[in-house]
């Protein structure tokens, strides 16, 4: 048996038994303790079947390595996800909801999660589509972790998983700047058949909801996976576009969250995806702090009501300079060639000076 082959058994061993271990003390600890745990949450299994994926891949020689013990991270992160959700619901008791502002402000988009909605209840076998991509975030970034070419070196490869921990991680501290839990909680069940008129918006109690929709970390992991798939196969590529637009649809038709959630979602991406290029190069550190401070204004004028008093075009304009600043910087890499991305092997020719030619050399002769 070959190396590659004594690896892919032993963390295929390791994931077992890890996951053996996991539904073992989920199951002894009992329903009260689901949110520590994570025994039902489908994230978290999707975790586990991206852990046991990624153990087999070791066989096929498609793991690079280049992220150590990738197996037990992946279930790692959602776990770690899982418990932030949880904390989320537990702070809901105490941190007023401002979704009745997100509901009031959408109406400049024209509410068109209702539509998506109502198209979705009329077609259940995409309603169910949707809500199986919703739920399996881990498996697309792990196919474009592993669909990297070998040439754009070791730190793509870590950044991906990087900023994919991230993303969870500094969603949950965002969350607390502009608090909200998406239509679907706050309208209950006449979401999307109904659209009521709200009056006068304000903040308000939410108790036992999870306050996780602005940013989207669903739409911002999407687009992390169509950042990364640029480096792959015009198949992975596809699949990538195919992902964020089920991703967008699941979002907002199922009532998740306000179309506003998905476009703070996408300077909010670029800038976590920046983070390891500021420990790297500082002099990315403009793109970065530009697209952290859209995401705080955009927040600090949903919570206060600032963004209430824009009009319809005002709100679109700066929607549109929203989604389009943050990516400035990178239109030319994007269409850059694979081959010409960092760590690929670059072929150098030197003209050689002249002389005579071989034929000249026979004729001399």
């Amino acid at each position: 048996m070959g190396y590659a082959n004594e690896r892919g058994l032993c963390f295929s061993l390791l994931v077992a038994a890890f996951f053996s271990i996991w539904l073992t003390v989920s199951s002894l600890l009992g329903d009260s303790f689901a949110g520590i745990t994570g025994l039902f949450s489908p994230f978290v299994w999707c975790g586990w079947l991206s852990a046991s994926i990624a153990a087999l891949s070791r066989f096929s020689h498609r793991h690079t390595q280049q992220v150590p013990c990738l197996e037990l991270l992946i279930p790692l992160f959602m776990l770690a996800n899982r418990n932030g959700q949880f904390f989320i619901f537990c702070r809901s008791t105490a941190l007023p909801s401002v979704d009745e502002l997100l509901f009031v402000f959408d109406k400049n988009f024209g509410y068109i999660e209702f539509v998506l909605g109502r198209w979705l209840h009329a077609m259940p076998a995409l309603a169910q589509l949707c809500t199986w991509g919703y739920q399996c975030l881990p498996l697309p970034v792990l196919a474009v972790y592993l669909s990297l070419p070998r040439h754009v070196g070791p730190r793509q490869h870590q950044k991906l998983w990087l900023s994919f921990a991230l993303l969870g991680v500094s969603g949950v501290v965002f969350y607390q700047v502009c608090p909200a839990a998406g239509p679907i909680y706050l309208l209950s069940g006449a979401f999307p058949f109904s659209i009521p008129v709200v009056s006068s918006p304000h903040p308000k109690l939410m108790p036992f909801s999870l306050l996780n929709a602005m940013p989207s970390i669903h739409f911002a992991i999407a687009l992390l996976v169509l950042l990364y798939s640029r480096y792959c196969r015009r198949a992975v590529q596809i699949g990538a576009c195919i992902f964020v637009l089920v991703t967008a649809l699941a979002t907002l038709g199922l009532g998740e969250h306000y179309f506003i959630d998905l476009v703070v979602a996408v300077p909010f991406t670029v800038a976590v995806d920046g983070v390891f290029d500021l420990l790297c190069d500082r002099s990315q550190r403009r793109r970065v702090y530009m697209c952290f401070s859209l995401v705080l204004l955009w927040e600090i004028a949903l919570r206060r009501g600032w963004a209430l008093q824009l009009s319809r075009p005002t709100v679109w304009l700066f929607s549109i300079i929203t989604v389009m600043v943050p990516f400035v910087p990178l239109i030319p890499r994007f269409f850059s060639s694979p081959a010409c991305g960092p760590g690929a092997p670059v072929r150098l020719t030197a003209a050689l000076p002249a002389g005579p030619r071989p034929a000249q050399l026979r004729s001399s002769v």
